[in-house]
């Protein structure tokens, strides 16, 4: 699972999450549950690392604000290593937790 603050997503993020992110909260959203998109990513990252183990790939990334994180695709992207990828992903899929407790919202 993947840990984000509100500062380490895009500004558009709470469209596609269909709420904010508040003060004291993380999101969790899944490696294989994050899909590539041009337009509405709720997260983005810099390549550092992709891992292609045939089947899938292991894609690590690095937000803006320093935060890494990883996401499983089909695919290795085509995107070059030091280049900015934005994912999405379905607005049921994401987690919400208590940053103090760690405790499911």
């Amino acid at each position: 699972m993947n840990f984000f603050d509100a500062a380490d997503l895009t500004p558009t993020s709470s469209a596609t999450l269909t709420r904010t992110v508040a003060a004291g909260e993380q999101v969790g959203l899944r490696p294989g549950r994050l899909v590539p998109t041009a337009t509405g990513a709720v997260v983005k990252g810099k390549l550092e690392l992709v891992k292609n183990l045939g089947k899938y790939a292991l894609v690590h990334l690095i937000t803006e604000t320093g935060i890494e994180f990883i996401v499983k695709t089909d695919k290795p992207p085509q995107t070059p290593k030091g280049g900015t990828i934005g994912f999405g992903i379905l607005p049921e899929l994401p987690h919400y937790f208590d940053k103090q407790s760690g405790q499911r919202i």
